[in-house]
Formats: C-alpha cells, sequence, structure tokens
C-alpha cells in the first residue's frame, strides 16, 4: 500500500511554489541531519566544483519545516506516485573530471572522513548467563529437531538392533525353526509359442499345486538330503486366500544352521520337482510331434516332384507367370501391328500426294540463266553513264539531266513486258518434277516393305493365339498338384513349428514358483519376556537420547538461523529475510529477489523518513554471504523507477551479475585507476542491465593508501553530483582492511547477515571492527535463511512456487539467448523503449525529508482510475524525454559492449 506524502514535501512540486513557500517561512532553516556513518569533508579536501556546490545548496534549502498535517481522510486530489518524480529532469548528468592535478596534501589519508569523534552506536546487545534461558528460540529449537529427526531415529533402531543381538543369548529352547518363501507366478500358459504352432501346455491350478507341495517324493529327497526321519509333521506351508507368496516352515531342528540349509532346500526340491513335471509333458509332446512331421516331410516331397515332372512334361512355369507372359507377348505384338499398319498407311497417303503433285507441275520451264537481253546491257551502261557524270558534273548539269531522263524511260519499257514478246526465250525440262518422282519411287519401296511388315506382325499374333488354346486344361490339372502340395507344405511347418516348440519348452524352466527370500536365520522354539522387552527398551531409549543429541546440538550452535535470533543479537531492524535457495545460480536471482528488494526498498522509506542519503554500502563479515547478489538487484530495482542509479563494486571476488573481467567488453580501467589518476570516470563505466557500474579490477598492494588519499573525496562528490543513488558493494570486513575505509565514505551501511556462512562470533567481530572507526549499520538483511527456520510467509510461498516460477524464469532465458544472436551482451537498453518495471512501486526518497506524523493512505496501482493511469502513462513517457540523455551530449559516460 502506497502512502500519501504531507503537504508540506518539497519533493516533486514546481520551483515557483517553493520560492514562495521559501520567502514565507522562518528565515532559519533547520539543517537536515545526517548519518552517524556520513562522511565529513576535511579542510584540507579537494574543493568541489560550482556545480556540486549549487546542487548541495538547492537539496539543503528545500527543506522545511513541517507545517500542520491535513486530514487523514480529506476532500482533495489523491496523491499518485507520478508525482514525486516530475522534476526528475533537473537531476545533474554524469560530469567527466577535468586533467588530474597532484594533491597538495602530502599525508595518506587526509582526503578520509574522520569518524573518531562521532558517537558509534553499538548494535550489539550484550547477553548474560542469566538471559540464557529467556532469549530460547523455542520455535528455533523446534525445527531444528524436526530437520535432525533422523539423528534419534538412527540412535533408537541402532540401539534396539544392539540389544537385540545381545539377547540372542538369553533366548531359551533346542530346536529351531526357519522359513524360506515361494511366490507362485500364476502364468496363462507354460509352452514357448513359434509361429504357427498347435502345441499347447495348460499350466496346473493352484489348489492342485498346494496340493502337489508336501508329495511323498518331495519330503522323501529332504529326508535324504537331512538324514532325519521321518519328516512328515515336521514341514508345513502357510498360504493366503488374496496372495500368491506361500510360505514353506520347518520345525524341530537341532541346530540352526541346520534349519536355515532344510527350508532352503525343501523350497529348491519343490521348484524343480514342478519344472520336471511340465518337461516330462513336453518331452512326450516332442516325440508325438516329431515322428508325424518325419512321415508329412516324405508326402510333401514326391507332391513337389509330381509338380516338377508335370512343369517338364508340359514346358510350363507357374500358371500366373504363363498368363502373364501370355498377355503381356499379346499386347506387345497387338501393339506393334497396330503400328506398322499406322505406318503403311501413312506412306500410301503421301504416294497418292505426290502423284497429285507430279501431275500439275508443267514438263519445261524458261532458262533465264542462258537469256541475251540488249535492253538490260542498256541500262547497266546507262546506270555506269550517269554515275561517271555526277562525278564529273554538278547536279544541275543537262547532260546528268539528259542521262537521267533517258535511263527512266529504259526502265518503263522493262517493266512493260513488250520488249520480251519479240525477244528469243530458252525453255529446259523441269527439274522439280523429276526430283518428285524419284522421291515417289523410294516412297513405293518403302510402302512395299511395310505391307511385308504388317503380315509378319498379323502371323505372328494369330500363332500366339493358337499356341495358349490348350492352357485352361492344363491349369486345372496343374492346380490341384499345387493344392496337394501346398496342403501338405502348411501341415509340415504346422508339424514343424509344434515340434520347435515343444523342445524350446522343454529345456525352458517351467516351474510354477520362483524363490521370494530364502531363509537367513532360524528362530529357536522359544524365547523369554526379557528378551522381548530388552529391545524395546534400547528403541525408546535410544529415541530420546537422539533427542537430546539434537537439542544439545541446537543448543551450542553458533549460526543465526531464525529472525528471531538476529532480534536478541543485534539492535538494528532487518530488513528482509531471504530464503535460501538451492541451485540458485539455474534461476533469474533478479526475479525471484524482486520481492525482497521491494521489501528492502519500502523498509528504507520508513527507516530513513527525513533523512538525506544517496550512498549505501553493503557490508558482510565473510565473502559468500551474498552481499553482492542483493546489492546488485537492488541497484537493478532502483534502476528501473527510472532513477540515475550507479553500482560500485570494491570487492575483487568474482560477482555473478556481473561480466567476467576476462571479458573482452569489460572495460580495462577500474576504481585504482581513477584513485592513482589514471583514468577518467567515463574510462570505467559500464552499463549493466540499465545500471551504470563501476568497479576494482585488481587489487593493488598500495589500493589502501589510494583510498585514503584526496582522490576518493573527489569522486565521492562527483558521484553524489552526478546520480540519484548510490550502491556500494564493501569487501568483507574480516578479510579486507579496505572495507573500514570504503565504509567510512557510505551514508548508510547495510550488513548482510548469512545464515550458514557467519556465527555470531564472526558477526560481532565485523561489528566491532567497523565500531572502532565510528561506524554502525544502518539495518540488517538476513541472507540464505534454511526453509526450516524461515518464519516469513512469503518466502514460504517462494520455495513452494518455485517449479512454477522455473517455468517462467525458462522461458525469460529463452527469450535472452534469442537477443543475444542478434545483440552484443550487456547492452544498455534502447532510448525510447519501456524498461522493465518500470510500473514498480514507488522509489524511496532519498533527497526529502517528511514530516514524522503518520502517513495518509492512498489507494494503489490497482485502484487508479482509467483517467489516473491514462495521466501516468503520459507522465512516465514525458520523464523518459527529460532523463534520457542525448547522442551529442559530452557530459555522457555510458559505453556500449
Amino acid at each position: 500500500m502506497r502512502d500519501k506524502p504531507e503537504e508540506n514535501l518539497t519533493f516533486g512540486q514546481p520551483r515557483e511554489q517553493l520560492a514562495e513557500k521559501e520567502r514565507s517561512d522562518a528565515p532559519v532553516q533547520e539543517e537536515t541531519g545526517s548519518s552517524p556513518s556520513r562522511p565529513q569533508q576535511e579542510p584540507d579536501a579537494t574543493p568541489k566544483t560550482d556545480a556540486v556546490k549549487q546542487n548541495e545548496t538547492s537539496e539543503t534549502n528545500s527543506f522545511t519545516p513541517p507545517s500542520s498535517a491535513s486530514p487523514r481522510h480529506s476532500t482533495e486530489q489523491a496523491f499518485r506516485i507520478k508525482d514525486q518524480f516530475e522534476d526528475l529532469n533537473t537531476i545533474h548528468q554524469t560530469l567527466g573530471r577535468k586533467k588530474a592535478k597532484p594533491s597538495n596534501t602530502p599525508v595518506l589519508g587526509a582526503g578520509l572522513p574522520d569518524h573518531s569523534s562521532d558517537p558509534a552506536t553499538s548494535i550489539r546487545r550484550e547477553n548474560d548467563l542469566q538471559d540464557f534461558f529467556r532469549n530460547l528460540d523455542i520455535v528455533k529449537i523446534m525445527r531444528g529437531v524436526y530437520r535432525r529427526f533422523w539423528i534419534a531415529l538412527a540412535c533408537a533402531f541402532g540401539l534396539m538392533m544392539i540389544l537385540l543381538s545381545a539377547t540372542r543369548h538369553l533366548q531359551g529352547g533346542f530346536s529351531y525353526t526357519a522359513q524360506a518363501k515361494i511366490i507362485y507366478t500364476n502364468p496363462s500358459q507354460k509352452q514357448i509359442d513359434s509361429q504357427g504352432s498347435s502345441f499347447m501346455l495348460r499350466p496346473l491350478s493352484e489348489d492342485t499345486l498346494l496340493d502337489m507341495l508336501l508329495s511323498p517324493d518331495n519330503i522323501t529327497s529332504l529326508e535324504q538330503f537331512t538324514g532325519f526321519e521321518p519328516l512328515e509333521q515336521s514341514i508345513s506351508y502357510d498360504s493366503q486366500r488374496k496372495s500368491d507368496i506361500i510360505t514353506l516352515q520347518v520345525n524341530d531342528m537341532p541346530d540352526e544352521k541346520t534349519a536355515i540349509q532344510a527350508v532352503n532346500k525343501l523350497a529348491e526340491i519343490i521348484i524343480s520337482s514342478n519344472a520336471k513335471f511340465y518337461r516330462d509333458l513336453a518331452s512326450a509332446a516332442y516325440e508325438q510331434y516329431h515322428t508325424q512331421r518325419e512321415n508329412v516331410e516324405k508326402e510333401l516331397k514326391a507332391a513337389t516332384e509330381a509338380v516338377e515332372n508335370f512343369q517338364r512334361k508340359n514346358e510350363l512355369l507357374e500358371l500366373n507367370t504363363q498368363y502373364e507372359n501370355y498377355f503381356s507377348s499379346k499386347t506387345a505384338a497387338a501393339d506393334r501391328l497396330s503400328v506398322a499398319r499406322v505406318a503403311h498407311e501413312g506412306l500410301l497417303v503421301r504416294i497418292n500426294n505426290y502423284e497429285k503433285m507430279i501431275a500439275d507441275l508443267p514438263d519445261e520451264i524458261l532458262d533465264e540463266a542462258q537469256e541475251d537481253n540488249p535492253l538490260k546491257r542498256r541500262i547497266s551502261n546507262a546506270e555506269a553513264a550517269l554515275l561517271q557524270a555526277r562525278i564529273q558534273y554538278a547536279a544541275d548539269n543537262p547532260k546528268i539531266q539528259r542521262q537521267e531522263k533517258e535511263l527512266e524511260e529504259l526502265r518503263k519499257m522493262l517493266q512493260s513486258g513488250t520488249f520480251d514478246e519479240t525477244r528469243e526465250r530458252t525453255y529446259i525440262s523441269n527439274p522439280l518434277k523429276g526430283q518428285l518422282e524419284g522421291e515417289l519411287m523410294k516412297l513405293r519401296s518403302e510402302e512395299q516393305v511395310a505391307a511385308q511388315q504388317v503380315a509378319a506382325l498379323q502371323n505372328d499374333l494369330d500363332k500366339l493365339n493358337a499356341h495358349f488354346q490348350k492352357l485352361p486344361g492344363l491349369e486345372k490339372e496343374y492346380a490341384r498338384l499345387l493344392e496337394k502340395r501346398s496342403t501338405l507344405d502348411a501341415s509340415y511347418k504346422q508339424l514343424k513349428a509344434s515340434e520347435e516348440s515343444a523342445h524350446a519348452t522343454m529345456t525352458a524352466s517351467l516351474s510354477d514358483f520362483r524363490l521370494f527370500s530364502s531363509a537367513t536365520s532360524a528362530e529357536p522354539g522359544g524365547s523369554s519376556l526379557l528378551g522381548r522387552v530388552i529391545p524395546i527398551a534400547g528403541f525408546v531409549f535410544g529415541f530420546f537420547g537422539g533427542i537430546a543429541i539434537i537439542l544439545l546440538i541446537e543448543l551450542l550452535d553458533g549460526k543465526i538461523r531464525t529472525l528471531h535470533q538476529l532480534e536478541k543479537a543485534y539492535d538494528a531492524p532487518c530488513l528482509a529475510s531471504i530464503v535460501e535457495i538451492p541451485n540458485f545460480e539455474q534461476y533469474d536471482a533478479y526475479e525471484l529477489l524482486l520481492p525482497s528488494t521491494r521489501e528492502i526498498s519500502d523498509r528504507l522509506n520508513v527507516l530513513l523518513r527525513g533523512k538525506k542519503a544517496k550512498m549505501f554500502g553493503f557490508a558482510s563479515s565473510l565473502d559468500d554471504e551474498g552481499k553482492s547478489i542483493i546489492s546488485f538487484n537492488l541497484a537493478r530495482y532502483y534502476s528501473s523507477l527510472n532513477l540515475r542509479v550507479l553500482f560500485v563494486s570494491f570487492d575483487t571476488k568474482s560477482n555473478p551479475c556481473l561480466p567476467d573481467l576476462a571479458d573482452t567488453a569489460w572495460p580495462q580501467m577500474g576504481l585504482e585507476d581513477y584513485l592513482s589518476d589514471q583514468a577518467e570516470l567515463s574510462d570505467m563505466l559500464l552499463t549493466v542491465h540499465g545500471v551504470d557500474v563501476v568497479r576494482v579490477n585488481q587489487m593493488r598492494s598500495d589500493l589502501l593508501d589510494l583510498a585514503k588519499g584526496p582522490s576518493m573525496p573527489r569522486l565521492r562528490d562527483l558521484l553524489c553530483s552526478s546520480y540519484d543513488l548510490i550502491i556500494t558493494e564493501i569487501p568483507s570486513v574480516l578479510d579486507n582492511p579496505l572495507a573500514g575505509t570504503v565504509s567510512a565514505f557510505q551514508d548508510e551501511l547495510i550488513y548482510v547477515i548469512a545464515s550458514p556462512v557467519s556465527d555470531r562470533k564472526l558477526v560481532d567481530a565485523g561489528l566491532e571492527f567497523l565500531e572502532d572507526r565510528g561506524l554502525a549499520p544502518r539495518a540488517l538483511v538476513f541472507n540464505k535463511v534454511n526453509p526450516y527456520y524461515l518464519e516469513d510467509v512469503r518466502q514460504q510461498r517462494v520455495i513452494r512456487s518455485l517449479p512454477d516460477q522455473r517455468g517462467l524464469i525458462a522461458g525469460l532465458f529463452d527469450r535472452v539467448q534469442k537477443s543475444k544472436e542478434s545483440a552484443p551482451e550487456f547492452m544498455e537498453p534502447v532510448p525510447g523503449e519501456s524498461q522493465e518495471h518500470t510500473t514498480e512501486p514507488e522509489a524511496p526518497s532519498f533527497s526529502q525529508k517528511t514530516a514524522p506524523e503518520e502517513i495518509k493512505e492512498t489507494p494503489g496501482f490497482e485502484e487508479m482510475s482509467e483517467e489516473e493511469e491514462l495521466s501516468f502513462i503520459e507522465w512516465m513517457n514525458k520523464s523518459k524525454k527529460h532523463n534520457q540523455p542525448s547522442e551529442e551530449e559530452p557530459g555522457t559516460h555510458e559505453k556500449r559492449t
């Protein structure tokens, strides 16, 4: 549920309204108190830039004393979360540091904030021996008993077995009884089937088999094995009505070994005798099938010889083949005859056409090659003379005109044809007619050949029809022979398959019983009361002894298991309890920790109400307590709320949320380079999931001295002026002395305690290290809580719904994998596109001061009207345009990998 701020809050109000409010207020401003862990600027530190001073002045002047609060249920317009972020466009962009200059401070640690005089309030609670029972966590102890309940059971059964073996010597009696169990397999058939077999061996009924268990032959075989007679009264069996298990029992044996061997031998005799009974039946059937198969084989051989003789005599193969050959040959002959007839008729048509063409052609034609035409010679001479005259004279020369007229008259005379009527002509015989007559003779010869081919094909077709006239009669006789052979062949195959089935059945295991469990021990004929009571007493004593051991383990356990223990041990609020999830690396850490990051954000809002804090440090006593994952995902969550967030990592251990240092996309410059004046801020930045990241790449030997130098305060001022929120990952307190220096520069410290990693002594040692430097954590995060000790119902729901969430996270992984194929890894979001979780709950007001009065309740996102929802979407788009830097902006620091 989202709370409505008071009217006197300046965060998100227009500047004109703020100016009027400042003029109306008292001249004396109340200075906002800082956290005990907020660093103080030393006099000899590097001066701040004008932009940083102006930003700090505006932040200080923006806070006014709280006025009277309006009624809780007023009629004014409901407050919306978007009102908090209307003026986010006033946030300064990331500044690039000018050229590095040597520091004027000669002494190391001159720029380090001094907390030695600050009152370091310890969050550790001193527990005396008299408070031991009062601080006991009964719930934790009971859940520990449930967790280690197997110890109690192991102690109970172990002690019972030990005492049971010890009481064997106290049990009396001279006879031993042993039991073995066989199982009735209840087969539907006994034979091994072969294809086409008619052999069938039906099994005996269960009642018949039970009557045959204690047959005289079986008892005689057991008497010969044991050497004891008679045994008929010492052998019994027990068979339940609805069970297939039969219990065999042998009594009155002189010792345990003989009883065990006797009952196991009895089970073996029963199984082997039952198998022998079926084997004898299969052997008799095999002999019968073998004799019948030999007789049928002889008859089949004679029938096969009769079929072969008939085929040789009549020159026949299979009838189907003969019919197929006949029809295929007849069809082929008819096709060839049809083709030959068509060709012959075509030749006749061509011969007729040639005869008509020859009759229409003339016998002689005019020979123009031998023609002597003087008019054409005269035209040719005139054209030559005209050409010569045009070369010598002009175009309008009378001589040329006269020759042109003469040439024109000659051409008209040639075209008129009057000259040809009186001229002598030469005629020759027509060559085309002679050529056609030659072709005609050739066609007539081809026609004769085609006629002979048609006659030959017709003769072949007649012979083929005559050859197959006797085929139907032969077919009947041949079918009778084939039917006899096929009948004998089917009988032979059936007998052979039955013979094989009987032989296979005869050699197989045919018993209706199988050994279920053999006897491994024998019981004496009688037992004392003490032998029965001692194992039970041992079980009870072992059970309660195991419970006592579990209670002792829980009382001596130095780990912090429950939230109740954490509250009793430390005087600091717990922001969240995060459950320990097996195979955490297989899931999407951000999606899995999203409820916890929201809870941390909401509780920080309440915890830091009225205080300014931009730098949050996450520390822990040891490594692998989860501060890397929690701090980065919290930064990612705040980044999704359209805040400028920077993640600073002073821990050189691998952070699973960040790319490895071996990745070529990671910049080579780190914080150690900046502190040694070898890099700029823009050289260190990289955007991972929308969060700007800077980190220490190498743990240099002089890193602690560099952190105590003047470059560290300059870096802090630069980052505070460029970002809304800075989340710092601090190295482990007990492993790295750099942790104290880095913690001194943080506005607030959050201490991460992992339940299975750090115990009470280690956590106290880490807190004492910070307290010696005047520092104290503001809050705690309880991480990796064992599900057995979990008290948060919401975290229990996370564990129960984890398999369902895995499908969703796997789908997200698939989409991310597809996007990696077309885009580089760790690419920052494209401007203009909506980012994840832009509709998350409100971000904490890190730079605003709220009244200490009761916060009013307002409807959340789920209760907004349509107009409010449209207005909120419009505001979100507008705020994105204000906060996204332009491509030409010189101060931008983001890089694309």
